[in-house]
Order: structure tokens, then C-alpha cells, then sequence
């Protein structure tokens, strides 16, 4: 019997970010309480130790970890998976393997140090390169061990890490996957900006695997990426691509910030993902805030697509017109608010790739860098709003805008401008909420804009100013603590400067609030 949805939801929360496998002897990070194996943590933060990093952090958010603890709720939870579903159980030489590394109970971080670092770890096996692999259908293959030159040509080019590599990475993923691993331990040159001079750098190497999706497809396995800039792991985050260089790989921060690789290829947005509990490469469009995979293909039935075969884009300057935004997003004010364009695509629902969902890279090289139509893109105008008092039209003939509420049905109440509900309430919806007031665009239904959004409540660190709006200069992605992202071009509102530092400022953008460096913007 095909598993729940329910079920596939546990299970995906029930994965180890570092073996992407069932989670076995459950250990909780403090304070991201992020949670994974036993044995690969300890792994991973020996390696971190072993490598002199003075503070281990979380491989999935990179945030400090102070303490590692046995989670008895997480393993009741995995126990009962289990129990439902026994061929999911680790076998016996598993466990083996694994208890070899950690026993439960054993300490792993405390303090924010790493315990007993230096004891050699056993998972530098030659034998772990024939591991048998379980399909998704449940048959089962063996992967052959590399060839002695097989990573020839591997971005890492010092010798002394080499053998730490390969003693963190045996076990943890197939052969193959290896190579799609950018781990990097202070020996990678850093990505120039992207007016650096061009070079040879890495090219793709005939035979060997150069790009994600054919370590996916290969290995039926997700591959372990770390950003080539700063190093942070983006497994199941969106990276971009190198569409030349073999395996080079930036996450969004670091690309959205201005680098490329150090040729000044185009690179291509991409994400992996599992489903029915096989793993798959996303490709294509990306909503810019929560990440979503808003590129679905449309299967040429335009009247019946996907809700995730649809985006909307800037038309205004975020990112120079090259920013999206998924529909939720938009409902719950998580947006811009210059006019927004509502696009689709045409494609077929059958992939080219038995794991890629989205667009092959010819595809979204056929045109221009930020160019939709010559990609196969197509603006949609089927877009209707109904009042959830009157059931009017909101966008029939004289209609200058209407209400809506970010909060009620998950960012889907609206009401029209001539509901006497908005009049009564002073501007509130029945419950209470702060609406927005929004407007068709400049081409009718396809477009559509933000007139007015409630004010967020400035923190106590803003100085008591009249606030104003600015205009990015300048993209804002750094991992500060309480910073606010957003683009080049990119319109911020309730601008105040802090009052600690007349460098920062305190400002809106997308729904959201934070603080920025002044020279990022131009106050307006």
C-alpha cells in the first residue's frame, strides 16, 4: 500500500541532513534543535575539531552548537515510523558501523567544545565503497569502488586534508555523490566579484560526473553540497549551479551578494528535494523569500495547471526586475510593493530527466540572463479576486482596488471596496486583523501592486524619527543576526537610523523587519 501523505511528511522529518538517510540514535543540537544521527554527529564535529574550527556548528544552519542531547521524544517518534514501517529498519551491520562511532549516552559537544576530538574515527573503510544502495521500488544495486584517478581533477587540491576528507566522507554517501560534496577546510580559492577576469577554471572532465543532477541520478541518492564561497551546506536549500565549471556550486546569499565562479559563467538556480522517498533536482524559478520551487511543469494545459506552476515578478527595480515571488508569499504580504506580474510556463508535464523537475539547462539558457519569454514563459491574465463579504468581482469595470487580509485563510480574504464591512470596522477585518489595501496593475488582471500595508512596530533600538523610504544601493544578504535581506533596487519602507550607530538603520522590506548598513541605500 502507497504511503500516506501523512506518513511522507513524518518520514521527510525524520531524515538525517548528513547521511539523508532515517535518523538512528537521535541527538538534538542546542539551541537550533536541529536533530540528526548520532554517529554522523560525531563525526562531524571530530572533523570540525580535527580541522582546528574553535567553535562546531550545525551542519544544516551553521548556527554555534553549545550542547548535544538524547532526544526520547524524537526516538518514540522514529520507533513507532518504524514499527509501521519495518523495511526501513537499518540492518544489523549498520547498526554495527554506527554504534562503532557513537553509543548512546556518549557525550558529544558540551559547553561548546567538542568532546574527545581526537579520537580517530573508524569510518575511513574501503569496504564502505560497495555498500548496497535500496532503490526507491525496494530492488537493490551495488555501487563498483571508484578508480584510482577518480578524483582527478577534484576541486581540492591540498594534500594535507585529503585524508580527512575522505575519513568524514566514507560511508556517508554513495562513491559517486563524493564528488558532488564541495567540502572545503580553508584550502579554496574564494569566488572573485563578478567583473573578476575571466579564466579557465575546473572545466568538466568527459566520463566524470560534472553536474548534480547526474550524481543523483547515478547514486539514487541526494549529494552533500557546501557553497564554494563561504561554505555553508545547502543539500535541500536553493544553490546556483555553474553551468560550465564541473560542480561548483554557490548558495543564494553569496550569488544574490555578486559572485559567480571564477570564470564568470552563468549559473543556474537549483534545489534537491525528495519525494515518495526518492530524491529529485529542482530547477528553473525559485520564489526569491521562502524558497519555493515555483517552476512545475504546466503540461500544456493551461486552464489546469499546478498552483506551483505559477509566479509573480517584479516589475519595478528588485534585483533589476529579477525577482520572484511564490502565490502564498503574495497573500501574506511577504512581497514588494512595486507592480507584480503574474507569469506561467507551457511546458510538458513529462520531465527529459527521470530526476529533474523544471527545466533542462538549455531551456533556461535560450535567452538573456532575467529574459522570461524567450524561456518559455508566458504572462497569465485568469486572475480573479472575490469579495469574501459580497461575492462581487473585485476586478469588474471601476473598481480601484480592494481590501485584503494577510492573516485570515492564509492570506486569501479580500473584500471589495464598496463592502460596508470595511467601513464599520475603521479598517479592520471581522477578526480584527490590519488589511492592505491593493490594486490591479497597469495591464488589467495579470498585474497587480500594494497601495498601502499596515506599519510594522519599530524595535526600541530605532531612534523616535519620522520614518521614510529608501532605495537599496546596493543587496543586503549578510548571516547578521537580526539583519534585514533584500536586493539591489530593492524599496525599503519606515526607514529610521539606530540609535546606538549612525551607520545602521532600521527599515521594512517584504513584510519583514531589520537592520542594514546606511551605505547600502539612498534615503528617499
Amino acid at each position: 500500500m502507497a504511503p500516506s501523505s501523512l506518513e511522507q511528511t513524518v518520514e521527510k522529518e525524520l531524515i538525517c541532513a548528513i547521511c539523508t538517510d532515517l535518523i538512528f540514535d537521535p541527538i538534538t543540537f542546542l539551541d537550533c534543535l536541529h536533530t540528526n544521527c548520532g554517529s554522523c554527529s560525531k563525526s562531524w564535529f571530530s572533523s570540525q575539531a580535527s580541522n582546528r574550527n574553535p567553535t562546531p556548528t550545525c551542519p544544516i544552519c551553521r548556527e554555534p552548537v553549545r550542547e548535544t542531547r538524547p532526544n526520547p521524544s524524537f526516538a518514540n517518534l522514529l520507533e513507532e515510523f518504524l514499527r509501521k514501517n519495518p523495511e526501513k529498519k537499518r540492518t544489523d551491520d549498520d547498526i554495527r558501523e554506527a554504534r562503532a562511532i557513537f553509543k548512546p549516552g556518549d557525550r558529544i559537544v558540551s559547553g561548546g567544545v567538542v568532546v574527545n576530538a581526537n579520537t580517530p574515527s573508524p569510518m575511513n573503510r574501503q569496504d564502505q565503497q560497495q555498500r548496497r544502495l535500496s532503490t526507491p521500488q525496494g530492488s537493490s544495486f551495488t555501487l563498483e569502488p571508484l578508480p584510482p584517478n577518480a578524483f582527478e581533477g577534484f576541486r581540492i587540491g591540498f594534500a594535507d586534508n585529503q585524508r580527512l576528507i575522505d575519513e568524514f566522507f566514507a560511508g556517508l554517501v554513495p562513491p559517486q555523490a563524493r564528488l558532488a560534496t564541495n567540502v572545503h577546510f580553508g584550502g579554496h580559492p574564494q569566488p572573485p566579484p563578478r567583473n573578476a577576469p575571466s579564466h579557465n577554471y575546473n572545466l568538466r572532465v568527459p566520463g566524470q560526473p560534472a553536474t548534480i543532477v547526474e550524481i543523483i541520478a547515478s547514486s539514487r541518492q541526494l549529494a552533500m553540497i557546501t557553497c564554494d564561497a563561504c561554505e555553508r551546506n545547502v543539500n535541500m536549500y536553493v544553490h546556483y549551479e555553474c553551468t560550465v565549471c564541473s560542480l561548483y556550486h554557490l548558495c543564494s546569499s553569496c550569488y544574490l551578494s555578486g559572485q559567480t565562479c571564477p570564470a564568470r559563467h552563468r549559473m543556474l538556480a537549483q534545489k534537491q528535494v525528495m519525494r515518495f522517498q526518492a530524491p529529485y533536482l529542482e530547477t528553473g524559478i525559485f520564489c526569491n523569500v521562502c524558497d519555493e520551487w515555483v517552476d512545475a511543469p504546466a503540461g500544456g494545459h493551461l486552464h489546469s495547471q499546478p498552483d506551483n506552476s505559477f509566479f509573480w515578478r517584479c516589475a519595478g527595480g528588485c534585483n533589476n526586475g529579477n525577482w520572484n515571488y511564490c502565490k502564498r508569499c503574495v497573500r501574506l504580504g511577504a512581497c514588494c510593493d512595486h507592480e507584480l506580474k503574474l507569469y506561467t510556463n507551457t511546458r510538458p508535464a513529462t520531465p527529459p530527466n527521470g530526476v529533474l523537475r523544471g527545466p533542462t539547462p538549455q531551456q533556461q539558457l535560450a535567452g538573456p540572463e532575467g529574459s522570461l519569454e524567450a524561456r518559455g514563459y508566458a504572462r497569465w491574465y485568469n486572475y480573479n479576486v472575490v469579495c469574501d463579504r459580497c461575492s462581487a468581482n473585485v476586478h469588474s469595470a471601476g473598481s480601484a482596488g480592494w481590501y485584503h487580509c494577510r492573516e485570515c485563510l492564509d492570506g486569501e480574504f479580500d473584500l471589495c471596496m464598496g463592502c460596508s464591512a470595511w467601513q464599520e470596522a475603521e479598517g479592520e477585518c471581522p477578526r480584527g486583523h490590519k488589511m492592505t489595501i491593493m490594486s490591479q496593475g497597469s495591464q488589467g488582471r495579470g498585474d497587480m501592486r500594494t497601495l498601502l500595508k499596515p506599519e510594522m512596530e519599530a524595535p526600541e533600538i530605532c531612534a523616535d524619527t519620522e520614518p521614510r523610504t529608501a532605495i537599496a544601493l546596493r543587496g543586503n544578504f549578510a548571516g547578521i543576526e537580526g539583519a534585514l535581506r533584500f536586493p539591489v533596487g530593492a524599496e525599503l519602507r519606515e526607514v529610521r537610523p539606530a540609535l546606538y550607530d549612525d551607520d545602521w538603520c532600521w527599515g521594512t522590506y517584504c513584510g519583514r523587519g531589520g537592520i542594514f548598513e546606511k551605505r547600502l541605500i539612498r534615503l528617499t
